[in-house]
């Protein structure tokens, strides 16, 4: 088996996700609550829009600010290989070892399988 490349598999910060869902849901929530109120003309719906509007804002920046300040990628281990078999390699060695991920040609793509 030749190795063409190799890298290693990450995972993302928690803290990266958890605010790109606040961020998503804060946007529905404000303009669920915009529309209401412009339906409504109701000042508490108003109000309830605009402060889910200014935590989609506030979680917007601390989203930004987390992903280029916080480089909180976190090795696995794991690799994704980009090889060459032989003819002789055993196929079953493959299919022990390593998830297949692609298979172009000549080249196959495999990551390790987690232990």
């Amino acid at each position: 088996m030749e190795i063409l490349h190799a890298e290693p598999i990450l995972t993302e910060s928690f803290i990266y996700n958890l605010f790109g869902s606040i961020v998503i849901i804060s946007v529905l929530l404000s303009v669920m609550c915009l529309i209401i109120a412009s339906i409504y003309s109701s000042l508490e719906w108003l109000k309830t829009g605009v402060l889910l509007a200014t935590l989609f804002l506030v979680a917007m920046i601390a989203t930004i600010i987390i992903r280029v300040e916080d480089k909180d990628t976190t090795e696995t281990g794991l690799y994704r290989y980009e090889v060459i078999l032989e003819d002789d390699y055993p196929l079953e060695k493959i299919y022990d070892e390593y998830n297949i991920i692609e298979h172009k040609g000549e080249i196959w793509i495999l990551e390790d399988k987690p232990s």
